[in-house]
C-alpha cells in the first residue's frame, strides 16, 4: 500500500513530491483544487484537512499529517532517516526546513503571489526579501545543500522556492550561488520531471478556469 499526498500543482506540496522522489517513497497523488477545495476523485479536502490546505499526507495506517515541514521530515524519516537528536545536523535540518516554511514560503511567496494583497504590503515584503535571499546566498556560496553534504528534505523545500521565486518577481539573477544550487537540485533524478509535470498541470488548470498567472489571482496555491 502507498501513502496518499493531497496535492495541487506547484503548491508547496510539490516539495513533498521532490522529497519522495529523492528518498524513493511511493506516493499516491490525490489532486486537490485549492480554490474550490474539491478532490478529483470526489469529496472535499476539508474532510481530510479542516483547513483545506495542501500539503496533506494520509498514511496507509490512517494517520493524517498536515504542515509541509512535518510531512517533509516524515518523508526523510521514512527514507534515509533523520539525524539523531544529539547530532548537530538534526537541528540544522530543522532550522533550514523551518526557514523555508516561514521566511521563504509564508514570508515571501504567499503575499507576493496573491492578488488580494495590496501594493503597499507587497512593497514591504520585497524590501524584506533581500536580507533573506542574501543569507541563503552566503550560506550556499561554498556548498550544494542546506545541511551537510547530503540532500535533505530542506533542499526539496528550497528547490520548490527557487522555482517559484522568479514568478513572484524575486531577484535571483544577482545571486549566482542560488542559481547554481537550483540548477544542481533540479538535475537530480526525477526532480525536473516533477517540476515539468506540475507546471504543465498548473497551466492546464488555470486555462480551464480562465485564470491569469499567479499575481493576478485573488487566491493562490501557496
Amino acid at each position: 500500500m502507498t501513502h496518499r499526498l493531497y496535492h495541487y500543482p506547484m503548491a508547496c506540496s510539490t516539495a513533498c513530491r521532490l522529497a519522495a522522489a529523492e528518498f524513493g517513497i511511493p506516493l499516491e497523488i490525490a489532486r486537490a483544487d485549492v480554490f474550490t477545495k474539491s478532490l478529483a476523485g470526489g469529496g472535499s479536502l476539508f474532510a481530510i484537512n479542516p483547513l483545506g490546505l495542501v500539503a496533506t499526507l494520509e498514511c496507509f495506517d490512517g494517520q493524517v499529517l498536515t504542515e509541509n515541514t512535518a510531512i517533509l521530515l516524515w518523508l526523510q524519516a521514512h527514507g534515509p532517516g533523520l539525524p539523531v537528536i544529539s547530532d548537530p545536523d538534526f537541528f540544522t535540518l530543522l532550522r533550514w526546513t523551518a526557514f523555508c516554511a516561514t521566511e521563504l514560503h509564508k514570508g515571501l511567496l504567499w503575499p507576493l503571489l496573491r492578488g488580494d494583497v495590496d501594493g503597499y504590503h507587497k512593497a514591504f515584503v520585497r524590501d524584506r526579501a533581500g536580507s533573506r535571499l542574501d543569507l541563503l546566498e552566503q550560506h550556499m556560496s561554498d556548498r550544494d545543500g542546506l545541511v551537510g553534504a547530503w540532500v535533505t528534505a530542506a533542499d526539496a523545500y528550497l528547490a520548490w522556492f527557487l522555482v517559484m521565486a522568479p514568478l513572484a518577481g524575486l531577484d535571483l539573477a544577482s545571486r549566482p550561488a542560488l542559481l547554481r544550487v537550483g540548477e544542481s537540485l533540479l538535475a537530480r533524478p526525477g526532480w525536473r520531471a516533477v517540476i515539468d509535470d506540475d507546471m504543465a498541470a498548473l497551466r492546464d488548470d488555470l486555462a480551464v478556469k480562465g485564470a491569469r498567472p499567479f499575481a493576478d489571482r485573488a487566491t493562490e496555491p501557496v
